[in-house]
């Protein structure tokens, strides 16, 4: 190691020192240059470039676009099917919850009793008669009133007198049994004629 004192008469710094500075130095002087690098670009762009990568994502949009549609119609058409699932999962418990209601013989009396007016041998059936109800006050036997035209349709007139069953004061039609030989239902086929 050669230690002569240069010009001014100072020894020379240790080369480990000098190596440190050089670090140090390159150190601050990097982000300059990095950020120089960066701020540099070209300022016009290739429209052959432009025109290539707006193709390349147009390809990508369709390429993808096909896929997520029928994965969101499929998502919906599944939500769809579970939810008619649900439906008949329900009717179906409404439906058994029916059937063991009917199987059970307290139930059918009860039924028979409250919707037939059925009661049981030896029991005796009272009707109780709202006073609120009007008893038919205003009837005058014999006499006729006039009962304006209906304003509803001719098919729901129709649909009432089906409805509505025979008076008691009607005459019961006679029932006459079919002679022997003959059958007592109506002919499908009209008779030839003579």
């Amino acid at each position: 190691m050669d230690e002569t004192p240069d010009r001014s008469g100072h020894l020379p710094a240790p080369r480990s020192t000098e190596a440190r500075a050089r670090r140090t130095r390159a150190a601050k002087d990097a982000p300059r240059q990095f950020a120089r690098s960066f701020v540099e670009l070209k300022s016009s762009v290739n429209p052959t470039v432009l025109l290539i990568a707006g193709l390349v994502l147009a390809a990508v949009v369709v390429s993808v676009a096909t896929p997520l549609r029928n994965y969101f119609e499929q998502r919906a058409e599944i939500a769809e099917v579970n939810a008619q699932i649900e439906l008949q999962e329900a009717e179906k418990s409404q439906l058994t919850e029916d059937i063991s209601r009917y199987s059970s013989e307290a139930y059918i009396k009860e039924q028979a009793r409250t919707r037939l007016g059925l009661v049981e041998p030896g029991e005796t059936a009272y009707r109780l008669l709202d006073p609120k109800i009007d008893s038919g006050a205003d009837y005058v036997p014999g006499e006729v009133t006039e009962t304006p035209e209906p304003d509803t349709p001719w098919y729901s007139q129709l649909w009432g007198a089906v409805a509505t069953p025979a008076s008691a004061d009607a005459e019961p039609t006679e029932v006459v049994p079919p002679a022997e030989g003959e059958s007592p239902n109506l002919p499908i086929d009209p008779a030839p004629q003579e």
